[in-house]
């Protein structure tokens, strides 16, 4: 992004925008600090992008601002204004608190969690194509040797050779819970946190989903951390607002969740931050027992 690209958006948006990023997402946007005209703080969001996954994620995540926001029974910021061009979309939003920290998370915000989900998941499914995007439920890499190779410590191969040699078992299980509208990226660098509870933000991957995925998406990406996720207490939590079984709904979070870290997390996990790697491999046979535990 050019300093010149930065003042257009500036001058339509009418605001100043901080030369220094909160954020630089793998989505290729940027989140910057803003001040209005009337000296009150925003933050602005924006991708430069004419086509491809960039641009239709932040076209999505404004048409959810404009169009959903009020529906979904969760706090997220307000939308203050907007810019579209060929070149990018920019977004204006009210400014909140700061991320905190997943292993800062206390049990009562992994909680409140748990409660947000619940009603995210209950908004009623919007018209579209926009809305469903990407596979249903977790899909394998391409790659099952890479599998392989990266859980190869003591007692991981035999472990989890079953989902290697057939992981539509675990595929199938992920998909038992209807499917609902998702956040897509739930995770607690998406989540900013203040007295009142937490604020949801980054909604580029907002569609239809499973719900199994997101509390096991939002357990594994703090797993590295060190975070103390009270996962079982979640789950219970959330069957119990939405009505479901709790059994059938842990064996869907423990799915979803040990496919995603078994053939989606070998490409993002580092081997080199050994103790991320040691989390990261203690989870996943955490995971793999519950499962056949409970076969």
């Amino acid at each position: 992004m050019t300093a010149a690209e930065l003042e257009q958006v500036a001058a339509r948006l009418a605001v100043t925008i901080a030369a220094d990023g909160l954020d630089g997402g793998l989505s290729g946007s940027q989140v910057r600090r803003a001040t209005r005209a009337d000296g009150t703080p925003a933050v602005v969001k924006i991708t430069f992008s004419r086509s491809g996954w960039d641009r239709t994620a932040a076209e999505r995540e404004l048409a959810f601002y404009r169009t959903l926001r009020a529906q979904v029974g969760v706090r997220t910021p307000e939308l203050l204004g907007h810019h579209r061009s060929d070149e990018c979309v920019a977004i204006l939003l009210s400014a909140h608190a700061s991320i905190r920290p997943a292993e800062r998370w206390t049990r009562e915000l992994w909680l409140a969690l748990a409660r947000d989900l619940a009603v995210l998941h209950e908004t009623p499914k919007p018209p579209g194509g926009q809305w469903r995007h990407g596979a249903d439920g977790i899909v394998p890499g391409s790659d099952p040797e890479r599998w392989r190779s990266f859980w190869r410590r003591p007692g991981e191969a035999d472990l989890f050779r079953p989902f290697f040699d057939d992981p539509e078992s675990l595929i199938s299980a992920a998909r038992t819970v209807p499917r609902c509208f998702n956040h897509g990226d739930c995770h607690t660098d998406n989540l900013l946190v203040d007295d009142d509870g937490l604020i949801w933000v980054d909604w580029q991957s907002t569609g239809i989903g499973r719900p199994g995925g997101e509390l096991a998406f939002a357990a594994g990406r703090a797993t590295p951390s060190g975070a103390t996720v009270p996962l079982a207490d979640m789950i219970e939590l959330y069957a119990e607002l939405r009505g479901l079984d709790p059994v059938e709904l842990d064996r869907t979070v423990v799915a979803s969740g040990l496919a995603t870290v078994l053939f989606v997390w070998p490409v993002h996990l580092r081997e080199d931050d050994s103790v991320a790697a040691d989390r990261m491999h203690h989870h996943a046979r955490h995971l793999a027992e519950r499962w056949l535990a409970g076969r």
